[in-house]
This record gives C-alpha cells, sequence and structure tokens, in this order.
C-alpha cells in the first residue's frame, strides 16, 4: 500500500505549468533564483564543492537500497488528469519491494535521505526533460543525483538531462524554475 508523507502534500499539482503532467510551480516573484539557493550544489570534477564525504555515503546507500527494491511502473493520471506522488520510504525500511515511477523513486530517495540525517536545505527534487525528451524527476543531496534510471549515483551536472524545476525540502511546496 502507497504511504503518504509531508512530501506528497508538498507535490500538489504541477501539471498547471505544463513543464509535467501533474505539479504546480510556486511563484517565485521576489525569490531569489533558485542558481543561488542551489549554489552549495555547484559541482566541480567528480565530488560537489564543499560537500563531505558522508552525505556522499548516505546517497550512496540510499540510492542502493532503493535501487534494489524499486520496479519501473509508468504512472497513469487520476480521473482528474494528476498523477500521484507518494514516498515508498516506509516500505523500504520494512526492505519490501514496491513499484513506481521515477517521481515515486524520487520521493523515496529524498524522504530516506532526511531520515538518516542529510541536512533538509541540501535535499532538492528537481524535475527535468531527459536527453531523449521524457519527463523526469530525481532526488538531489548537496548536488548529488539519485536517479532511477542510472545504476549508481552521479554529480547533477553529469547527466544529459535539461532541468526545469526544483522544490528544496526546507521549502516544501515551493516549486522554483531551476535557472543555473
Amino acid at each position: 500500500m502507497k504511504r503518504r508523507s509531508f512530501l506528497r502534500s508538498a507535490i500538489g499539482a504541477l501539471a498547471a505549468t505544463g513543464l509535467l503532467p501533474s505539479l504546480p510551480l510556486a511563484s517565485t516573484s521576489g525569490e531569489a533564483s533558485l542558481s543561488s539557493d542551489l549554489a552549495n550544489d555547484r559541482m566541480s570534477g567528480d565530488k560537489p564543492l564543499g560537500v563531505d564525504d558522508s552525505t556522499q555515503r548516505i546517497a550512496s546507500s540510499v540510492h542502493r537500497e532503493v535501487m534494489g527494491l524499486f520496479t519501473y511502473e509508468h504512472d497513469t493520471p487520476t480521473e482528474s488528469g494528476y498523477e500521484v506522488w507518494d514516498s515508498f520510504a516506509d516500505t523500504v525500511r520494512r526492505g519490501e519491494p514496491f513499484s513506481g515511477d521515477c517521481d515515486d523513486f524520487a520521493l523515496t530517495c529524498a524522504e530516506l535521505l532526511l531520515s538518516r540525517g542529510v541536512d533538509r536545505s541540501s535535499v532538492h527534487v528537481l524535475t527535468c526533460y531527459t536527453e531523449t525528451g521524457i519527463h523526469h524527476a530525481v532526488a538531489i543531496a548537496d548536488g548529488w543525483a539519485l536517479d532511477n534510471r542510472q545504476s549508481t549515483i552521479r554529480t547533477r551536472d553529469s547527466l544529459p538531462y535539461e532541468w526545469r524545476l526544483a522544490m528544496r525540502l526546507d521549502h516544501p511546496g515551493r516549486w522554483r524554475e531551476f535557472t543555473g
């Protein structure tokens, strides 16, 4: 059974943006650009700048654990046209397999990152277009991408994606355009 977490209410209906079929974009008027908010996520080489190895170890562990239990299943929009975004963190904690799509994978990883001590301000859910133009969602922890399309974590900038929207988990529900 799908567990709805605090992240579920933060997602809402991003479909109104036209960038994904199911999520809302919060107003960005008067706010700093997302690129400045994610300044700590800037990367150089293989490792995000200013990030200690513990975040990388935690992110790698979470990604490996979730990938081992995850089966991709395309999400069918509800009757109202919205997708359902859920976290399966409790299912993963019990060691049980689960099915979902990229947004479920990203939310599950984000919730597990928080529960394992990664600072809330450095955990994000980003939406993007893949190299083939498909809408996609990824969890980010201090610049490390936890992506169901990758066998290991990668730096955000090493992925061939066009980043679109982001939600910092210290500001759930506030989706902003990615400008960096």
